[in-house]
């Protein structure tokens, strides 16, 4: 049973609208430019020289990034599936992106008025006190939550129906739990392949550059993967494992060294290959 595998986790996360629609400008503009009022949308950035509300954009996509790359797809309400071994890993850390959030919407809110007045200064006549929302309301503007919920199993059709449609409904339900495992391990197949598929390209292309992330993120999906290999796929692991070795190559020899470079090249398009046989199993 899936259930005794993994839970759903759901992340939301709202955040302080960048741009607001200028109906005046928009109007004025259409008239000048002899154009139907409808074809013309003039937009403005509201507040464009925050350097907080950068930074809380800049967090929410980088909590939005991990919430993806350590959950596995659901196919409902915007859940995301999380298995039991990787539970701990993912919430310790989503726990410490969420002080830090917090954090970054309290020096929002403290820093507001002061960003409303040089917005002001900014759009000159086309400030409008109305685009900007009262501070009491930032913390229903700007939020992060997390939800995790347990994952239903065909004990828990519980509904009064006939024998036959129960038996119906809870095959329907294994049938569904089958697929959900044959998309998640598609899901890691694909995320394996573009990785390995931009290092390989990036290695065997002359006078290419490349920083130390290119073997890093190799050895950051075997790692990750130890946690959401949820069907124990083993040619998956074993082929993370030798594509991630790479990552104990000096990034100055492989940077400088043809050789080097060259062998790690052959060694990604090898696992590329295999790569690439495999993936016909998920074509439909």
């Amino acid at each position: 049973m899936l259930n005794q595998y993994a839970v759903k986790s759901r992340l939301k996360i709202g955040m302080f609208r960048r741009t607001a629609l200028d109906k005046k400008q928009s109007s004025d503009l259409a008239r000048v430019k002899n154009a139907d009022e409808t074809m013309v949308k003039v937009s403005k950035v509201l507040l464009g020289e925050s350097a907080t509300l950068k930074s809380l954009r800049q967090m929410a996509n980088k909590i939005r990034a991990f919430h993806y790359d350590n959950t596995l797809p659901w196919d409902d309400g915007g859940y995301r599936m999380l298995p039991n071994d990787h539970y701990t890993a993912y919430d310790k850390e989503m726990q410490g992106y969420m002080r830090q959030f917090e954090t970054l919407r309290a020096a929002f809110k403290k820093e507001y008025a002061a960003d409303i007045v040089l917005a002001q200064k900014n759009l000159g006549t086309m400030f409008d006190q109305d685009d900007y929302p009262d501070v009491s309301t930032i913390d229903a503007l700007v939020y992060l939550t997390l939800k995790y919920d347990p994952i239903a199993n065909d004990a828990d059709f519980r509904v009064t129906l006939p024998t036959e449609k129960m038996d119906e409904l809870r095959a329907d339900w294994r049938t569904r739990e089958k697929q959900i495992l044959v998309d998640a391990n598609k899901h890691l197949w694909e995320r394996f392949s573009e990785i390995v598929t931009h290092a390989n390209e990036r290695l065997s292309k002359d006078g290419a550059k490349f920083h130390y992330t290119l073997p890093q993120s190799l050895a950051d999906f075997k790692d990750v993967l130890s946690g959401l290999n949820i069907t124990d796929d083993q040619l998956l692991s074993n082929l993370a494992a030798d594509a991630a070795k790479i990552a104990d190559v000096p990034l100055d020899q492989l940077r400088k060294d043809s050789d080097v470079r060259a062998k790690a090249a052959k060694e990604q398009a090898v696992v590329l290959e295999k790569i690439q046989d495999k993936m016909k199993d998920f074509v439909q």
